[in-house]
């Protein structure tokens, strides 16, 4: 680069999350393909648009984002060619912003409905799991409802056992949003847990995971042709992704629960700022009332189900306990009629 422009690393270097460095570069490389394709080198290129006129500029700008838009879906495309403007502006050249907005126009995405898997999907998705490892990950994804980095990066000091109902805390350096939090586990995925700790030697300081997202996300993709659920949207991303399976809770707890519930225990940041989120045994109880439903195999589930039954049977012989009670006490001590005064002739007393 010139004197004066960053270099490529310098730039990424300015932005704190990995995340957000990795974006960058991935718009950086579908450059770099826009640079092989006109035969530049990028010196070469910047060079030239700083000193050409506006009507070239955006013809170059058009021929990227027609790039793009050929490979992605126009969503993406939109985002990527936005970071690349920004890497134009870092090597000085000047955009007009209100030409970029009528020049480069974006057809309207069609917005498919989400989809959400239901408790049997999500077993066939587990019972065909053949690593145990893989399999408390999507009991993790779905007792959390955290995110796959969240649950990757937990240590084994990070859950609590000593509960029917474990807290689970979820570090803010951690968390998408950069905010603590608290999930829980069901006593199902509490039980594969235990089975997995006897089968790794975890530290307490050490990840219970020792997958990577990467490794993850390639398990899932061949887990999703393996069960024939190979079906996607119009923009070609697969309907079924693990990211989904945090909408199967997200339900579970505003059903169970209440919306704002939902929120705070998936890590929305509107509502970590709202509600009572270190109240662990209160968010516990909370938790507990959406434990049937967040419960998947099927053994389980009937467990967890007749024991919501037999609770709820226990508060209904109570409350018919107390009703006869009071109906004996009506029939031993029936209520008297209201006595009545004479309010045309008061009572007179004699002057003292």
């Amino acid at each position: 680069m010139l004197v004066g422009y960053p270099t490529r690393q310098e730039w990424l270097n300015e932005y704190n999350e990995p995340g957000t460095r990795k974006i960058l570069d991935a718009s950086l490389k579908h450059f770099d393909k826009f640079l092989i394709a006109i035969e530049k080198k990028e010196l070469e290129f910047f060079e030239y648009v700083r000193n050409t006129n506006e009507m070239e500029l955006f013809r170059i700008i058009g021929k990227i984002k027609l790039q793009l838009t050929e490979k992605l879906s126009p969503l993406s495309s939109k985002y990527y060619l936005g970071h690349i403007m920004t890497w134009f502006r870092v090597n000085g050249v000047t955009i007009n912003e209100t030409k970029f907005k009528r020049e480069i126009r974006w057809n309207k995405v069609h917005k498919e409905l989400k989809y959400t898997p239901g408790r049997s999907e999500i077993q066939i998705i587990i019972n065909n799991c053949t690593k145990l490892e893989y399999r408390l990950f999507y009991h993790f994804a779905v007792s959390t409802g955290a995110r796959q980095s969240e649950i990757i990066s937990l240590r084994k000091m990070d859950v609590d056992l000593n509960n029917d109902i474990p807290s689970v805390h979820f570090l803010a350096e951690n968390t998408k949003t950069k905010q603590e939090r608290y999930s829980f586990l069901t006593p199902e995925c509490t039980d594969l847990l235990k089975k997995y700790y006897l089968s790794e030697n975890i530290q307490p300081g050490e990840q219970i995971f020792k997958i990577n997202c990467k490794a993850l996300q390639v398990q899932f993709h061949n887990l999703r042709k393996k069960i024939g659920h190979t079906e996607q949207y119009n923009t070609g991303t697969a309907k079924l992704s693990i990211h989904r399976l945090r909408a199967y809770t997200k339900r579970q707890l505003s059903r169970n629960v209440s919306d704002d519930f939902a929120h705070l225990i998936l890590g929305h940041a509107g509502n970590l700022a709202t509600y009572d989120g270190d109240n662990i045994e209160g968010l516990r109880k909370d938790y507990a009332l959406a434990v049937p439903d967040l419960t998947i195999l099927e053994d389980n589930n009937t467990k967890q189900t007749n024991s919501k039954l037999e609770e709820q049977n226990n508060l209904l012989k109570q409350e018919i306990f107390l009703l006869k009670k009071k109906i004996q006490h009506d029939e031993y001590f029936p209520e008297l009629p209201p006595t009545h005064t004479n309010s045309h002739h008061p009572t007179h007393t004699d002057n003292i």
